[in-house]
């Protein structure tokens, strides 16, 4: 979800397993829309909630919209053990390397993200 002084403005889900297509992830579904729906400067001034930690992709994909503050629940790397592949690489890893400074925030709440990627993911990897 999309959060500007409080208040949600944009909200988005991933897509991957309903649309078929592997990069259609919560993230990059949310900034598609926000670019659509908003102006460059509602989106620079926003944070990013998400419900795990960005894969590599939909971290480039928020830094190159401009959002400067992420937060999430799951890890990458408690996400990894549940479903037992991914690309595990560390937040700070890849947003530190940018010339514009991005904060991160998390894992919150990682103990209820858990169970709830513990319910989702077996049923549809089986």
């Amino acid at each position: 979800m999309l959060v500007l002084k409080n208040k949600i403005i944009l909200t988005a889900e991933n897509t991957v397993l309903t649309n078929g297509n592997p990069i259609e992830h919560a993230e990059i579904n949310l900034l598609n829309l926000a670019h659509q729906k908003l102006s460059s400067k509602i989106i620079t001034q926003s944070t990013i909630f998400c419900s795990t930690e960005p894969c590599v992709m939909c971290k480039g994909a928020i830094y190159w919209s401009g959002i400067r503050k992420i937060v999430y629940g799951c890890s990458a790397k408690s996400l990894g053990k549940i479903t037992e592949h991914g690309l595990e690489i560390n937040s700070e890893e890849i947003l530190l390397r940018g010339s514009e400074v991005t904060e991160i925030s998390g894992p919150h709440m990682e103990e209820e993200a858990i169970k709830i990627h513990q319910h989702y993911w077996p049923s549809i990897l089986l």
